[in-house]
């Protein structure tokens, strides 16, 4: 007999898989080979139900007293999860994917979201560029007053000179139909965190991400939703 601990236990394993599996699809959808892309949707959508499929197993086992799940987490290197980001990345000849962070540099949030919040303002970039003066996109980490600082920066014209050639504000890539920034901002919001524009002028633009570096603590279940923090 399966008991309620069990099928929690084992949905929350499953959960944690599937996470894996769709970070690994959404690179393969930033191909340029329409096949590859369209398989790599389909996985996403399987994965997309998959996942709703453990969350109402999760959440209807959940007793009433408890708190809303968090996302999922586990400890990860952010220097991974950024090589992971410029390696799905497509640059054009001539343009440039950097990483600088150092190795020891380690928390505990929704790497999903992560991902996919640096994944498009990394791919926005070098779309922005290419084509217009700018040779190389940055992604950076660092400690800063017991937070934790991530940076996606590039060396091209600015946002106003760049915003009618870039296809939409934030994209997933070339067959995606992209994120905005408000979506973004909301990514970074569930894992407790802040989003704004640090710079942008003729001499390049930087995003900047700022999280704790410990894990945020869960809301309680049925609390008012709060509004997206900027800073």
């Amino acid at each position: 007999m399966i008991t309620s601990d069990t099928s929690r236990s084992v949905a929350h394993d499953l959960r944690h898989l599937l996470c894996t599996i769709r970070l690994t699809a959404e690179m393969l959808e930033n191909s340029e080979h329409d096949a590859t892309v369209r398989r790599a949707q389909r996985i996403i959508r399987a994965v997309d139900n998959g996942t709703e499929i453990c969350t109402g197993i999760l959440s209807a086992n959940r007793p009433e007293t408890e708190a809303e799940p968090a996302p999922i987490s586990i400890a990860f290197s952010v220097r991974d999860l950024l090589r992971d980001v410029a390696a799905g990345l497509h640059p054009p000849e001539g343009v440039v994917i950097r990483v600088r962070c150092p190795s020891d540099i380690e928390v505990d949030h929704d790497r999903a979201s992560l991902f996919r919040a640096i994944f498009n303002l990394a791919t926005n970039a070098v779309r922005a560029i290419e084509g217009h003066g700018g040779s190389q996109v940055t992604l950076c980490a660092q400690r800063l007053d017991g937070r934790l600082v991530l940076s996606v920066e590039d060396d091209g014209p600015g946002l106003e000179k760049t915003k009618g050639a870039a296809p939409s504000p934030i994209t997933l890539g070339p067959k995606s139909e992209g994120l905005g920034l408000g979506l973004v901002k909301s990514l970074v919001a569930a894992t407790g965190g802040t989003f704004r524009c640090a710079k942008t002028s003729d001499a390049g633009t930087t995003f900047r991400i700022v999280l704790p570096l410990g894990r945020p603590e869960p809301a309680p279940r049925h609390a008012p939703k709060t509004g997206v923090l900027a800073s």
